[in-house]
């Protein structure tokens, strides 16, 4: 049985699709015991669908069997939608969490609606794929206000941000961006575009004019590739926004042909592939709009 959440499963893994609004989490069971829920998550977070609970009776009914453990091992804002990996064993668990920790086989990259970045002369990008600009500072992440910012290197608790950024091309009023995430920090990318002058849209907490009609905010993790720890294959998925309007519809047309160009300018793996499904893979359905609330 195929699911249009689940991407992929196997009796140790499964990739899904998390919605905005959803919160990445250790299964239910375990978190009703534990103080592991991360200090970002704010009161609106604590009542949101936990992720892992929401899909496993798809994983369930794609395996044809029970899943008695299903979490998750890295994590997205409660805003933002796009691919997760979720370990069905206590020990897949361990390993993909260390494997996520180190990042040394994992890469993600994740699309993005901002705010038009204006220049100096107070113009905005002309629409142009520009080249790939590397972000590279220090952050801490203020639990009270559940807020990251961007500080000296000697502050304390300060830890290296990266990320490489292009702008695949503009609209009227936004631009349409690809990110590769280098490091992971809290809201990362969140705050670092928001000190470029280019907020996500529907971020009102990094700056964002309003909130998004969708609920969430425009960023999504578009591609994720890591290393399976039983089989050792590379594996490799791409999914688009669960509800592909005419925004996010021209913020994937802009970074396939930025990709392509790119692709045939550089010849770089690193390029963002065209915007295709993997064989496994199945379109998110359109979902009702979210109730907007308080952000994480």
């Amino acid at each position: 049985m195929s699911s249009a959440r689940v991407l992929y499963a196997d009796t140790d893994l499964a990739v899904v699709v998390k919605y905005a609004g959803e919160v990445c989490e250790l299964p239910s069971a375990a978190a009703a015991h534990s103080a592991d829920r991360p200090a970002a998550e704010s009161p609106a977070a604590a009542e949101a669908p936990c992720l892992a609970d929401v899909v496993r009776p798809e994983i369930e009914a794609a395996l044809g069997s029970p899943v008695p453990f299903c979490g998750c091992v890295h994590r997205l804002d409660l805003p933002v939608s796009g691919l997760c990996v979720l370990a069905l064993n206590r020990d897949c668990a361990a390993l993909l969490s260390a494997q996520f920790a180190n990042r040394d086989s994992v890469e993600k990259t994740y699309l993005a609606v901002t705010e038009l970045k204006k220049n100096g002369d107070d113009s905005v990008h002309s629409g142009t794929p520009s080249p790939e600009t590397l972000l590279s500072c220090h952050m801490i992440f203020d639990p009270k206000a559940r807020k990251a910012r961007i500080v000296a290197e000697t502050t304390r608790k300060a830890k290296k941000a990266e990320l490489a950024y292009r702008i695949a091309g503009t609209g009227e009023r936004y631009s349409f961006v690809t990110v590769r995430l280098l490091t992971g920090r809290t809201h990362q990318i969140r705050c670092q575009l928001a000190a470029e002058g280019m907020p996500v849209k529907g971020d009102v907490k990094y700056g964002a004019r309003r909130s998004d009609p969708l609920g969430g905010i425009r960023l999504h993790a578009y591609r994720l590739r890591f290393t399976h720890p039983v089989t050792g294959k590379r594996c490799d998925f791409t999914a688009p926004p669960p509800v592909v309007d005419t925004l996010w519809q021209a913020c994937l047309d802009a970074a396939a042909q930025s990709a392509e160009t790119q692709s045939a300018e550089t010849q770089s793996a690193e390029a963002l592939p065209a915007c295709t499904q993997p064989a496994c893979a199945q379109p998110a359905p359109k979902r009702r709009r979210q109730a907007r609330g308080a952000d994480e």
